[in-house]
C-alpha cells in the first residue's frame, strides 16, 4: 500500500475516531450532568468546584470511551469508503484486505497505548483528585445548608436548627440540635454557638458546639442523661452522596509504583486486588487491536442498506465486551479463576471472533451473513446468505412467469 493511500485511510478513521471520542464522552458526561447542575444552583456549591470535578472524572470517562471510539470510527471510515466503492478500486489495484490492515493495526496501538497511560496516571489521578474536590463541595455545602430560623434536614438522621448566622465569621448563634443516629438513644443539643469545620487528614466534617447541654435519652425513651459542656464536636454527614463523601476505589486510585508495592506486599487480598486492577488495565489497553480486526471487517463488508447494521453490531459488541470484562472481574475476585486467566478472557474472545469474520472478508465471504448478508449485485439474497451459514445448498430463483411484466398489475 503506497504512502498516499495509507495517509487518506488513516485521515478517514482519525476524523471518525475524534467525532466517536466526543459523541460517547459526551453521553456518559449526560449522566452526571443533572446531579452536577443540582450542586450548583440547589446546594449552592460554586462552580468553579463543579468544573474541576467535571475535569476529574474525564480520565475515567476516556479510559472507556477510547476503545468504543476507535471501533464507531473504523467502521464508519471505511464503510463510508465501501460506500462510494473507494474499496472496490482499492481492491480492483490488487491491494488485498491484509493489505488494508497495516495501517489500521498502527493507529489501534497508538490508542491502546493512550489507553493504558489514561489508565495508569490520569485516572489514579482523577480518582484523588475527585476525593479533594468532593471534600471541597462538602465543606461548602455544610456551610450552605445551614439556614437560620429553618429546621435543616440535610443531614443524615440529624436536624439542625440554627437561630443567627453571623454573616463576617459564618459562626452559629442560637444551635439546636436532633441526633438520631445513636444504637442507644436519640441525643438532643442545645448550645449558645458552633460552627462548621472539617479535618483535612481525614476528611471528616463536624460541627463544633460551645457552652450547651447536651440530653440523651435512653432505648425505653423514659429514662435519659442531661450533661454541660464546654465543647462538644459533632460529625457531619450530608444526605446526597454527590458531592460529600466518596467511596475510596482503592485499585483505582492505585498509581503503577503503587501496584507494585501491592503486589509484593504480604496482604493476599490486597495483592490480589491489585493484580486484578493491573490485568484489566492492560487488557482494556490491548481490545484495540481486536478491535481494528473487527473495524476493518465490519466497514470493508457494509453496504448503504448495511451500513446501519454495521453501527449497531459495532455498539453491540463493544457492550457485550465490557459485559464479559465485569463478570471476569466477579470470576477473579471470586477465586473462580486466575486474574492473568479471568481478565484475559474477553480480548481472547474478541480477537478469535474478529479474525474469524476479517478471514471470511478475504475470502469474498459476509462476515456474518445472518446480520450482514451479501448484497444482491454478489448474487446473495437474505434467504441463500441463511442457508449458506447453515451450509445447505442456495435455492435458485424462480423464473417470472410468461407473460407477467416485473411491476406490472
Amino acid at each position: 500500500m503506497g504512502k498516499t493511500l495509507r495517509r487518506y485511510l488513516l485521515r478517514e478513521i482519525g476524523g471518525a475516531f475524534l467525532a466517536g471520542i466526543a459523541i460517547f464522552t459526551s453521553i456518559l458526561f449526560l449522566v452526571k450532568v443533572v446531579a452536577l447542575i443540582e450542586l450548583i444552583f440547589a446546594r449552592g456549591v460554586p462552580a468553579a468546584l463543579v468544573l474541576r470535578l467535571l475535569a476529574a472524572i474525564l480520565p475515567s470517562f476516556l479510559e472507556a470511551t477510547l476503545p468504543m471510539a476507535f471501533l464507531l470510527g473504523v467502521v464508519v471510515a471505511l464503510g463510508r469508503m465501501a460506500t462510494d466503492h473507494e474499496t472496490v478500486a482499492i481492491r480492483a489495484a490488487g491491494i488485498s484486505v491484509w493489505q488494508v490492515l497495516p495501517p489500521v493495526l498502527v493507529l489501534a496501538l497508538v490508542v491502546g497505548v493512550s489507553t493504558l497511560a489514561l489508565s495508569m496516571t490520569a485516572r489514579p489521578w482523577g480518582h484523588r483528585e475527585i476525593e479533594r474536590t468532593a471534600f471541597e463541595i462538602a465543606k461548602t455545602r455544610a456551610s450552605a445548608a445551614l439556614r437560620p430560623h429553618f429546621f435543616n434536614t440535610e443531614f443524615e438522621h440529624m436536624v439542625v436548627y440554627v437561630d443567627r448566622i453571623d454573616d463576617d465569621t459564618g459562626d452559629l448563634v442560637g444551635v439546636l440540635l436532633s441526633d438520631e443516629r445513636g444504637q442507644a438513644g436519640s441525643q438532643t443539643v442545645f448550645a449558645r454557638s458552633g460552627h462548621v469545620g472539617a479535618h483535612e487528614d481525614s476528611g471528616r466534617l463536624f460541627l463544633q458546639l460551645l457552652d450547651g447541654t447536651s440530653v440523651t435519652s435512653r432505648g425505653n425513651q423514659a429514662e435519659y442523661d442531661v450533661t454541660s459542656f464546654r465543647s462538644l464536636e459533632v460529625s457531619l454527614e450530608l444526605r446526597t452522596a454527590t458531592g460529600a463523601k466518596t467511596e475510596s476505589d482503592e485499585p483505582a486510585t492505585l498509581r503503577w509504583d503503587d501496584m507494585r508495592a501491592e503486589l509484593s506486599s504480604g496482604d493476599a487480598g490486597r495483592a490480589r486486588e491489585a493484580a486484578i486492577e493491573l490485568h484489566r488495565r492492560f487488557s482494556l489497553s490491548a481490545v484495540a487491536i481486536a478491535l481494528a480486526m473487527l473495524g476493518c471487517a465490519l466497514g470493508l463488508s457494509s453496504t448503504p442498506a448495511s451500513r446501519g447494521r454495521a453501527v449497531a453490531i459495532s455498539i453491540g459488541t463493544i457492550l457485550a465486551f465490557y459485559g464479559l470484562l465485569t463478570i471476569a472481574v466477579a470470576l477473579a475476585r471470586s477465586q473462580a479463576l486466575a486474574p492473568a486467566v479471568a481478565l484475559w478472557l474477553p480480548d481472547l474472545v474478541l480477537a478469535s471472533f474478529s479474525l474469524w469474520t476479517l478471514s471470511r472478508i478475504a475470502r469474498d465471504r459476509s462476515p456474518l451473513p445472518l446480520l450482514l448478508p451479501a448484497s444482491a449485485s454478489a448474487g446473495g439474497t437474505r434467504r441463500n446468505a441463511v442457508r449458506a451459514f447453515l451450509g445447505w445448498p442456495a435455492r435458485a430463483a424462480q423464473p417470472e412467469p410468461a407473460g407477467r411484466v416485473r411491476g406490472g398489475p
